[in-house]
Parts: C-alpha cells; structure tokens; sequence
C-alpha cells in the first residue's frame, strides 16, 4: 500500500511540475521539469532541472494500423538536466507523456 502511495505522489508531482519529496532515503526528487513533443509529434521528451536521481520519458503511441494496438516507448535513464527522449516507430503519433523514476522500479 505504501509503495502504491508513493508511486501515486511521484506521478502527481512530476505531472503538476512540482518538486517531490519522500521520506524514504533511498527516494529521488526531481523538479523543474519540461515536457513536450517533437518529430511532427512523434516523440516525446522530458528534462528536469532540480533535484537528484534518474528518470526517464515513457510515451504511448498511437498505432496507425486499424487493427494494431497502441504501445509503450521508453527513453533512455537520465540524471537531472539531460533529456531522455522517446519515439515512436515508423512515424506513430506520440501522446499521454509519463515520467518514471528509477526509484519506483
């Protein structure tokens, strides 16, 4: 249950663009983020610039197949003030931005 909350807080904060703190030592804080797409929307991007630990960008992208289902891609683990990035494949339209922490693995 506690994980779950923590979890929950992580993805609120970062989403509201707000600095996150935990009581477990182990736990990141990041803030100052900015987020967006780009490639005619096809990729997405995070870089936060306060804060500690790594995060990365995970985007959902629309499959133009009628038939295909939407998937995940994930950008590379980054410490604060560098941009992970995440495109989609063969010019998918990228959407629903979410920020992970490596502390909710």
């Amino acid at each position: 249950m506690r994980k779950a909350l923590a979890k929950i807080m992580v993805a609120v904060a970062v989403v509201g663009g707000g600095v996150l703190t935990a009581s477990s030592p182990a736990s990141a804080a990041i803030g100052g983020c900015s987020q967006g797409y780009g490639g005619l929307h096809t990729t997405g991007y995070l870089v936060c610039y306060t804060g500690s630990g790594q995060y990365q960008v995970r985007v959902t992208c629309d499959n133009e197949n009628p038939f295909g289902r939407d998937y995940y891609r994930y950008g590379a683990w980054v410490p604060v003030t560098q941009t992970s990035t995440a495109a989609c494949s063969n010019g998918d339209y990228a959407y629903n931005l979410y920020t992970r922490l490596l502390t909710d693995l």
